[in-house]
């Protein structure tokens, strides 16, 4: 339960899960979930991928692959965007985790890569 307070409200939150029931903190992990599949439905790789459009890609990658740890944010890496992040309760910096601005292929050192980002929709 510790766990999936920490990954609903993270470690400055955490009092909030306290206050919660199951049911409410499953409710908000679903209708975050739901917003994180809608966000990324809307990207279009064909028009290449924006800095929100990435941002949409890494938070939907992280939300399903990432059970400890968190996306921060995108940086312009030139070709690539960079996904800043932290993975694992210690919260160490993700290194080598970027997102081709033409193609939308995700290269994941903590993870599955995916040719297709719209592909982390899928199971």
């Amino acid at each position: 339960m510790l766990a999936l307070g920490l990954i609903l409200f993270g470690p400055t939150n955490i009092d909030r899960l306290f206050d919660l029931s199951l049911e409410q903190i499953l409710a908000e992990q679903e209708a975050r979930h739901s917003k994180v599949r809608e966000r990324l439905k809307r990207v279009v790789v064909a028009d290449g991928i924006g800095r929100g459009d990435a941002a949409a890609i890494a938070e939907a990658y992280f939300f399903k692959h990432v059970g400890c740890g968190g996306f921060n944010g995108i940086r312009d890496g030139g070709r690539v965007w960079i996904v800043e992040g932290a993975f694992g309760f210690a919260g160490e910096p993700v290194k080598g985790f970027y997102i081709d601005k033409k193609s939308g292929r995700v290269v994941s050192p903590i993870g599955p890569s995916y040719e297709d980002p719209l592909d982390i929709l899928k199971g």
